[in-house]
């Protein structure tokens, strides 16, 4: 039940220590020896959540009833020190602090052989883009936060934004040039290009968020005006790219059957023509992960675009 899965994911970031754990990303191919950006992140938010429903004060007595059961649950005694949890989540939140700008690092203490080294360590992975979300990366300073963040959305974006959305990270195989009719084939270059775009739109969203509720209070601050703007524009900009993937009329997928018009791919993927060439058409599948996500990319930068607009009122 829902009610056991709370104290149970609890007690396993727990016993695991989920700011150091070995991790398998958001993918799930292979595990990491160190923890990766991307999941810390997620699982930082998800413990705030918890923490927040079953420490805050209320009298919600549907609040309360719910807290008593969770506490009775298998698990429930995790709940008992409520200081140990907020230094998981206080190590969990300064591991992003430590190294916002790679996925994971290497461990140069860890011994593994040359095909396990891929393991050690990736630089860029477009799940990193969950983190500006979330995470403050220098508190007490909004416009050094912002900053910081867009460092990183600026570095991410750079190396895995391609013209059909993100690839996942570089060197990734799966879907990968011709996927569909010789798995075995190697390449590379032309990975799967996602729609992941829509999550780094929502990543600049969230600073310029956060900018409109500092000018509301500070509205003669020229900087953090000029940061705003920028980092409008680049959710513009990524809002664009993802509005732009969805499928046209008459297309052909990856697998060679015919694509549904006006839809949201999970990717583009890239297949080799009769005349040698190389094309990225939609992949097999839509995806309500990216559906999803353009709408709540969208339903943010609408909101920003009326606010930023107030501001100029």
């Amino acid at each position: 039940t829902v009610i056991d899965a709370v104290a149970n994911s609890t007690a396993y970031l727990k016993a695991i220590y989920y700011p150091t754990a070995r991790s398998c990303g958001a993918w799930e191919e292979q595990t990491f020896v160190y923890s990766l950006t991307s999941d810390t992140s997620i699982i930082n938010q998800s413990m705030r959540e918890v923490l927040k429903f079953m420490y805050e004060p209320t009298e919600n007595k549907n609040v309360l009833d719910v807290r008593e059961r969770i506490l009775a649950s298998h698990h429930g005694d995790v709940f008992a020190d409520k200081a140990e949890l907020e230094s998981l989540l206080k190590a969990g939140e300064q591991r992003i602090i430590d190294y916002p700008n790679v996925e994971t690092l290497p461990n140069i203490d860890y011994q593994v052989s040359d095909v396990d080294r891929k393991s050690l360590y990736r630089q860029y992975d477009v799940a990193m883009s969950f983190m500006p979300q979330t995470e403050t990366l220098i508190k007490d300073d909004v416009k050094q936060d912002v900053k910081a963040k867009m460092m990183v959305l600026d570095e991410l974006s750079y190396a895995i934004v391609r013209e059909n959305g993100a690839i996942r990270y570089q060197g990734d195989e799966y879907l990968k040039l011709d996927s569909h009719v010789d798995k075995e084939k190697f390449s590379d270059d032309f990975e799967a290009e996602w729609f992941l775009v829509s999550e780094i739109s929502k990543g600049y969203g969230t600073l310029v968020k956060q900018l409109i509720d500092y000018l509301e209070t500070k509205p003669e601050d020229k900087e953090a005006k000029a940061l705003m703007e920028k980092a409008l524009d680049l959710q513009t900009e990524y809002i664009n790219r993802s509005y732009a993937r969805i499928t046209p009329k008459r297309a052909v997928k990856a697998n060679g059957y015919p694509c549904p018009s006006y839809k949201v791919p999970e990717a583009y993927e890239a297949v080799s023509t009769v005349d040698g060439k190389i094309k990225y058409v939609p992949g097999a599948h839509p995806l309500t992960w990216a559906q999803s996500s353009l709408k709540s990319a969208s339903d943010l930068f609408l909101e920003n675009l009326e606010r930023s607009e107030n501001l100029h009122n």
